[in-house]
């Protein structure tokens, strides 16, 4: 099998944001999250042909990670634009952005027996199998901290100011696959978004190397027994452009 030569390192693109509490949350009510319980230690960038899932099978991680529990976003980046008459076009050319994380041995333990509402929350998530009612719950943020000063104007610029920062649910986008003993990939399928959704983000993603854009994500609460939600992981995109994107071996 062709594997990605090599992961990241987090300071090479991207870089760990320590607390992330600026950023809201909850649906109802303003409060700022807990920091976040991952820890990240880096990132792929690449270009594909078509969607690749299980990217964590095609990664050779460093030695100290070889045994870690990981989480992992794929975040499937289609290059093409997409057609306004809705043609079903939902594979084709485009990247996978993999942000990995580190579940700490701690949380990891204390997910056996979790005695706080993320925990408690966080272990019915990753043990939910096909109950939607649960895996629907994965809840990304992503917001430009430099939207003022990165250069954007017309639609671009107008998109990002109206959307920028709004928690987004991937659902039905997503697949969640758990490997090795502990460890999730959640693939969002960007390929697969509405017209709308795809149009900004085809307006913008050869725009990424002017951008910082700080991303974070939740399992989002429903009850008043699941709130505050608390990040569980985050990270900062510091300028990263899809045209130094390396290729997928096939």
């Amino acid at each position: 099998m062709a594997r990605v030569t090599r992961m990241l390192r987090s300071e090479e693109m991207m870089r760990p944001l320590g607390g992330f509490s600026h950023l809201m949350v909850l649906r109802t009510e303003s409060r700022a999250s807990q920091p976040a319980l991952f820890e990240f230690i880096g990132a792929d960038l690449v270009r594909t042909d078509s969607k690749v899932d299980l990217i964590s099978q095609r990664v050779e991680f460093p030695p100290e990670y070889e045994n870690a529990k990981l989480f992992i976003i794929n975040a499937q980046l289609p290059s093409y634009g997409p057609s306004v008459w809705g043609d079903g076009t939902c594979d084709g050319p485009g990247y996978s952005l993999a942000l990995y994380w580190m579940i700490p041995d701690d949380v990891f333990e204390d997910l056996q027996n979790p005695t706080t509402t993320t925990l408690r929350l966080l272990k019915r998530f990753l043990e939910a199998g096909d109950d939607r009612s649960l895996t629907d719950r994965f809840k990304v943020i992503a917001q430009v901290t430099n939207q003022d000063e990165c250069g954007m104007t017309g639609m671009a610029k107008k998109l990002l100011v109206s959307h920028n920062a709004t928690p987004v649910l991937t659902r039905p986008q997503h697949r969640i696959y758990h490997f090795r003993k502990g460890s999730t990939e959640v693939v969002v399928d960007v390929h697969a978004f509405s017209y709308i959704a795809r149009r900004g983000i085809h307006l913008l993603i050869d725009k990424t190397s002017k951008l910082v854009i700080d991303v974070a994500f939740v399992i989002q609460g429903e009850t008043e027994d699941e709130l505050p939600e608390q990040v569980l992981g985050c990270c900062r995109l510091d300028h990263a452009s899809v045209q130094k994107a390396a290729e997928l071996p096939s």
